[in-house]
């Protein structure tokens, strides 16, 4: 399985590009490649330009289909992968979970899609996708539906539960967005939580 980064999208809420946005002196963007390295043979970026992301060292595909939101970038990713599937996620999930990439990976036998939904809905940038969905991924760029929710109901679909994700990451830390300068002070938070945890650990 390879892992796509989408580093597209507008710069609204946040005021900035956000693949470059800091957490605990890192952007947030390598804190995603550092989550799925361990269970991707490839991990590519899909961004509208290559040259802001050389200095992380992986390839950058430009978005084949510009304009078309995170639908045009799942086709491009799954373009451009060289395996059977690809997990799709977003460049703003610094606490992306490697096992629980790796459950949804393991799942994908059978389905096109594997993906997670929570209490606030489903997840489908953060999800396993096959290759096999591309010739319906184009026809719906091609007809202007743009939904990937819309896309999740026609396509053969493994749905992992709220409960399922819980026993992985009981936080559900994975699925914390970078949207906005408040969801940054909260993953700030949490990161200081963390670090405090370890530390209790390692003295005890």
């Amino acid at each position: 399985m390879d892992g796509a980064i989408l580093a597209g999208g507008e710069r609204r809420r946040m005021g900035r590009p956000k693949p470059f946005v800091e957490l605990g002196g890192r952007p947030l963007i390598s804190w995603v490649l550092e989550s799925l390295q361990p269970e991707c043979r490839e991990i590519f970026i899909v961004a509208d330009q290559m040259e802001p992301y050389a200095f992380l060292g992986c390839r950058v595909v430009q978005d084949r289909i510009s304009g078309r939101g995170p639908m045009g970038g799942v086709y491009t990713a799954l373009f451009s992968t060289h395996e059977r599937q690809v997990f799709v996620t977003g460049c703003d999930t610094p606490f992306l979970s490697s096992q629980v990439v790796r459950y949804l990976a393991s799942l994908i036998k059978g389905y096109e899609i594997v993906v997670p939904c929570l209490s606030d809905g489903f997840h489908p940038l953060q999800a396993v996708y096959a290759r096999d969905c591309l010739p319906r991924l184009c026809e719906c760029l091609n007809t202007g539906r743009l939904g990937l929710i819309d896309f999740l109901q026609g396509a053969r679909v493994r749905v992992v539960s709220e409960q399922e994700i819980e026993l992985l990451d009981p936080q559900k830390a994975s699925f914390l967005n970078i949207n906005t300068p408040q969801d940054l002070v909260r993953a700030a938070a949490l990161l200081h939580q963390r670090k405090a945890s370890a530390i209790q650990g390692g003295v005890s």
